[in-house]
């Protein structure tokens, strides 16, 4: 064996010694031992054991209970079965039950054009008025105007105690024209309204049967509506720009006025709402917005049709916590019979 073979055993001899002994002292006994010999740190993790019931053999799977609350079931292998409410405007699954009825709380009592306050039942006074003069020299007209109210209260107006009162006479056609107009619009007692002028009409019939006649017209304000002109004995004018709905509280005595009033030179009408505890009490303003509100709903009145007698209200609850958003039904209503 030459010098440099020798060389090279031992040093491989040396390195299979040197690995031997890496590999003695990397042994999992080794570490196991050099690891026991100090406490386990944190708390020790019970054994978990799986209590599921086994599955017998045979059994089918069984769809999961409906929840009543979410409103919603999920199948494992088939979607929901859905069906469509009409009145909620929304789906439900269609293995729930059908929901309890939400009843709509108000009920429609009435809608009508109210009639105008006052109408004239007499008028007493020659053709035309006599004219005198007071003890201040004042010129005075003999004409006693007597109205009659809704209620069939009797409220009169005497010209001769209205100083200032002008007359205009005129002919027209074979009739006389007589115009008696106060100095400013002469307030009726207890009516909330002023009689402006009284115009009295005297001619003969058409007919050519030689009938005469006397007409009278009083020209009426009132507080809330423009100039009316109201005849003797006729009925009671209506007030065909002012359209009012009363609503109740299906569960109480609780109303609400909701007062529609069309104006010249506007295509939107001014609305007013008023409410009350009871029929009989007064009622009180709530503004001019077309809502109410009753046990956290609110009321919005979208449009009242006086011809068909129906009133489309649109109620909207509370938002719900669950989902945010309030829950909005509307229906057409007409007054119970």
């Amino acid at each position: 064996m030459k010098h440099y073979d020798k060389i090279f055993l031992a040093i491989s001899v040396l390195a299979c010694l040197a690995g031997a002994g890496v590999y003695l002292g990397m042994k999992p006994d080794a570490k196991s031992s050099a690891k026991s010999s100090s406490s386990p740190k944190g708390a020790e993790i019970a054994r978990w054991e799986d209590k599921t019931p086994e599955i017998k053999s045979g059994e089918t799977w069984k769809a999961p209970e409906p929840d009543l609350v979410a409103g919603w079931n999920y199948d494992l292998f088939n979607s929901p079965e859905t069906t469509w409410l009409t009145a909620d405007s929304k789906y439900i699954a269609k293995e729930l039950p059908p929901p309890v009825d939400d009843p709509f709380g108000i009920r429609l009592v009435s809608m009508e054009m109210p009639i105008f306050p006052l109408r004239i039942s007499t008028v007493a006074c020659s053709v035309p008025p006599v004219l005198e003069k007071n003890k201040d020299g004042q010129k005075i007209y003999r004409a006693l105007v007597k109205f009659e109210t809704a209620k069939g209260e009797v409220v009169s107006l005497d010209f001769s105690r209205l100083p200032g009162t002008r007359m205009e006479k005129s002919e027209e056609g074979g009739r006389v024209l007589i115009k008696l107009t106060p100095k400013k619009p002469a307030s009726l007692v207890g009516q909330n309204a002023a009689i402006k002028s009284l115009s009295i009409v005297k001619g003969e019939s058409e007919t050519g049967d030689g009938t005469k006649y006397t007409r009278y017209m009083a020209t009426i304000v009132d507080r809330e509506d423009k100039d009316a002109n109201v005849n003797v004995g006729e009925t009671f004018l209506r007030k065909t720009n002012v359209l009012e709905a009363v609503f109740q509280d299906t569960d109480s005595t609780t109303q609400w006025r909701y007062v529609e009033k069309n104006v010249p030179g506007s295509d939107v009408p001014q609305v007013e709402i008023y409410t009350r505890a009871s029929p009989g009490e007064p009622y009180t303003s709530l503004g001019s917005e077309p809502s109410f509100k009753k046990n956290g709903a609110t009321y919005f009145v979208k449009g009242l049709d006086f011809s068909t007698q129906e009133a489309t209200i649109t109620k909207q609850s509370e938002s719900n916590r669950k989902t945010k958003r309030p829950k909005v039904r509307q229906q057409v209503l007409t007054p119970e019979k």
